[in-house]
């Protein structure tokens, strides 16, 4: 007779177990979907940038400042790579026309310049806002897939963790460059 009730105890113990797989499951899920759509709207942020950036190379182009040929990368981006690349490409460009922008006071007083460089800069603190979000999300996604019993459903749908956006090691590497 006893037995009966370790048999239920033991299927009571069961479905708890697989009830919480399923919610831990869901939760990589979910966690998976804000990454994505995170990702998509730093792409979009990007690209708008990117917009941004070509208005500023035409305006700097006509005032004579920079040659185009040294932009052609940025110009001829394809929009299709991966968005930390996007990041890094646009980051890098970004730099350096603000490097001319600081070497050549008189184009500041242009209007549109002015108004491209204000858009420019409200970009920066969307982005901004977008990669902290996601940095966020990674964090904790990340620490769900090193934490018990998360870490068995992890490596059984494989789940691996997620790169962050990472602004101190892309600004050495713009220094670099």
């Amino acid at each position: 007779m006893w037995w009966k009730y370790v048999i239920s105890f033991l299927l009571i113990i069961i479905g708890l177990c697989i009830l919480k797989s399923f919610n831990i499951h869901n939760r990589f899920k979910f966690y998976t979907i804000k990454l994505d759509k995170a990702n998509e709207k730093i792409k979009d942020a990007l690209l708008k940038k990117h917009d941004l950036l070509l208005k500023q190379i035409k305006l700097f182009k006509g005032k004579k400042k920079i040659k185009e040929e040294e932009y052609q990368d940025i110009i001829n981006l394809d929009k299709n790579i991966d968005v930390f690349e996007l990041d890094n490409i646009i980051e890098l460009y970004s730099n350096k026309l603000e490097t001319v922008l600081e070497n050549n006071n008189k184009i500041i007083k242009d209007a549109k310049i002015k108004k491209n460089t204000n858009d420019l800069e409200k970009s920066d603190v969307t982005i901004k806002g977008l990669k902290k979000y996601y940095n966020n999300t990674v964090e904790n996604y990340n620490k769900r897939v090193h934490k018990f019993p998360s870490s068995i459903i992890a490596k059984m749908y494989k789940y691996n963790d997620k790169e962050p956006y990472n602004d101190e090691d892309k600004k050495l590497k713009v220094l670099d460059n």
